[in-house]
């Protein structure tokens, strides 16, 4: 992989300004506004009313957690120049951090509903992001959010799931909508008329809306009276995750174009629902990584991986590795990758799957140490996943393997002569500069025999290793 993370960071923290500063991590995740933007003096912005003014926000405005510009708010900003106020003149909450939360999953006390985007149900938070609410006169004692019925929030420890975001999203003005979106399911089945669903449909145990089930709803998309409605309608359940889950009424859902897993024995509930739920496999289809991810990776499957690589993946040698009790990285193993950016996972490129990068900006928050919440899409790409930041990969041997197009040498390690490949996970290279740019003739040489063999993948390997020996023999002396 190539070393172009480090200033990645610097990067992030120019264009930020001061809503980079170190801020608490967030308890739950930041969601997006997801109000329509625009482009304004090639700045993507969007328009919120403040005080009766619409007045145009960076897009990325309540977004994540930290310090958010308020260019229309006389209390941090001179609304004449435009030019935000001295800290001296500003009010406190000005650089207080906060983020936009989903009310139904997230159990803090300051929840409050923004004024600045009128109808769009939205709750923002400053606890969750380590600070104090001095702006809001509201709190959640007055919430009223829609929630699913005996909702429990989705989180890291269980084997529940989030909708993944692949499910594309639409505008919507039903009541169940969240931040004006609806997703489109077909709960009649793949070849019927699609319907408008919550967005957050199937996220966490809880009683689900099903305004396209004659069984469950009206014409109109209401709830049924309970003695009136099909007795699944009103039991929990939720989406789990395949991978990590032991369930043993796990059912695939036929309600989205993705290959998503529910279960209501985890929510405490019996599935009379499906036809029979105990005769349910789950396949290499599924395409759970192998291993999986680091624990501090997002629950984004089914963007992981194939269980199966074209090629051998190539764990790193113990030259790259040193003893480390850094959690973020040792992970209870006990070693670090010492990469050229910072020490990264032990299993980092060691097998196909999404790997921690957890010194590039492209995909984590290098204030907060965690993963950006949200994919980056077109126009913005500050503040979110790259998209190769959830593609597989791993680490192959150039001499060896053959089928596949795109090796390409990492400079995550100097000095070593480690080559990478998306496609033998059965991926896209998104992150390599113009592409694979090895000449696999140059480094793998040929005999008289043929083609490289097996003694010169070990050539290459033992090439690796003193050329590793001498950098640290080096740095001994240089200590």
């Amino acid at each position: 992989m190539m070393t172009r993370v480090v200033s990645g960071a610097t990067l992030v923290a120019c264009m930020l300004g001061a809503s980079a500063s170190s801020v608490a991590a967030p308890g739950c995740t930041c969601i997006s506004h997801g109000q329509m933007t625009e482009m304004v003096g090639g700045m993507k912005k969007v328009e919120a009313s403040v005080g009766g003014s619409d007045v145009m926000y960076p897009a990325s405005y309540g977004n994540y957690c930290g310090k958010q510009s308020e260019p229309g708010a006389s209390a941090c900003f001179n609304l004449t120049s435009g030019e935000e106020l001295p800290a001296s003149e500003q009010a406190g909450w000005c650089n207080d951090p906060w983020c936009y939360v989903d009310p139904c999953t997230c159990p803090v006390a300051d929840l409050a509903l923004t004024s600045y985007f009128p109808g769009s149900k939205l709750y923002y938070s400053y606890s969750n992001c380590g600070g104090v609410d001095t702006f809001s006169s509201s709190s959640s004692l007055n919430v009223d959010a829609g929630c699913a019925a005996n909702y429990t929030p989705v989180t890291t420890g269980t084997c529940l799931l989030k909708m993944s975001n692949g499910q594309s999203k639409v505008d919507c003005t039903a009541a169940f909508a969240k931040e004006g979106k609806c997703v489109m399911a077909t709960p009649g089945g793949p070849n019927t008329t699609a319907t408008q669903y919550p967005p957050t449909y199937g996220e966490g145990c809880g009683v689900h809306l099903e305004p396209g089930s004659s069984s469950c709803s009206d014409s109109s998309g209401n709830p049924l009276p309970q003695n009136e409605s099909a007795g699944w309608c009103t039991d929990p359940w939720s989406y789990v995750n395949p991978c990590e889950c032991t369930a043993s009424d796990m059912a695939r859902s036929t309600y989205f174009g993705l290959e998503l897993y529910y279960s209501y024995s985890v929510c405490g509930a019996t599935d009379t629902y499906t036809e029979n739920p105990s005769a349910v496999t789950i396949t290499d289809s599924v395409g759970c990584p192998s291993p999986p991810p680091p624990a501090i990776s997002p629950m984004n499957w089914p963007f992981t991986s194939a269980l199966q690589e074209g090629c051998e993946c190539v764990p790193l040698a113990d030259m790259y590795l040193m003893s480390s009790t850094d959690a973020s990285c040792a992970q209870g193993t006990g070693k670090c990758a010492n990469a050229s950016s910072g020490m990264l996972t032990a299993n980092y490129g060691g097998s196909c799957g999404i790997h921690a990068e957890l010194f590039s900006s492209s995909c984590y928050d290098q204030d907060t140490g965690k993963m950006w919440a949200d994919q980056c899409e077109e126009g913005w790409s500050v503040g979110c996943r790259a998209a190769w930041c959830d593609r597989p990969w791993c680490y192959v041997n150039p001499c060896t393997c053959s089928s596949v197009s795109d090796i390409a040498a990492s400079q995550y390690f100097p000095g070593s002569t480690l080559y990478y490949s998306y496609a033998n996970c059965k991926s896209i290279d998104t992150f390599t500069p113009g592409g694979s740019s090895v000449d696999i003739a140059s480094i793998c040489p040929t005999t008289s025999a043929g083609p490289a063999t097996t003694s010169s993948a070990g050539t290459v390997g033992a090439w690796a290793f003193l050329t590793a020996a001498l950098m640290n023999f080096m740095t001994l002396l240089a200590c």
